[in-house]
């Protein structure tokens, strides 16, 4: 896929110098297409094609994209849960680890409704996010609790500001 992509960008890069008006067409539709896959940005030029590496490609495999937005611990878990039918990308169960995630599908991901993982006190489920939220719980109970101390020692001494 990589090899192709690169191939078709030297491919009208050399059609560009002789001024084939065809080639800027092409060269327009390659870099949008790319750009809705979330390779490259919308201003990227064919020079951003050839530098591209099989890493932006991985990135954008749905077994990747599940792990990164901590929808399982691992990779390979990740893997198994796509497998197994627990993913949906797009409101569809993908069950093929290898999906490429298109830009507007990333937000779209998410367990699947009809999977045991949908509820949140699953054990194999990732605590991701639970963990986030106790631990802002405990930062603004200690946040709350220097307040009442410091408002404590004000009313005892009467003073502010110490």
């Amino acid at each position: 896929m990589l090899r192709r992509f690169r191939q078709r960008s030297r491919e009208l890069q050399a059609r560009l110098r002789y001024g084939d008006e065809q080639a800027k067409k092409e060269t327009d539709e390659l870099l949008k297409r790319l750009a809705r896959m979330g390779l490259l940005q919308k201003e990227a030029t064919l020079n951003d094609v050839l530098a591209l590496d099989i890493e932006a490609i991985l990135g954008r495999r749905l077994q990747t994209v599940a792990y990164m937005k901590g929808l399982a611990y691992t990779v390979e878990q990740a893997r198994q849960f796509i497998v197994h039918g627990h993913i949906m990308a797009s409101g569809r169960k993908v069950t093929i680890p290898g999906y490429l995630v298109k830009k507007e599908e990333e937000g779209s991901i998410a367990y699947n409704p009809y999977s045991e993982l949908a509820n949140e006190s699953h054990p194999s489920r990732p605590m991701i996010e639970r963990e986030a939220l106790e631990r802002r719980k405990v930062e603004m109970e200690k946040e709350g609790g220097k307040e009442d101390e410091k408002r404590g020692r004000q009313r005892m001494t009467g003073r502010r500001g110490r």
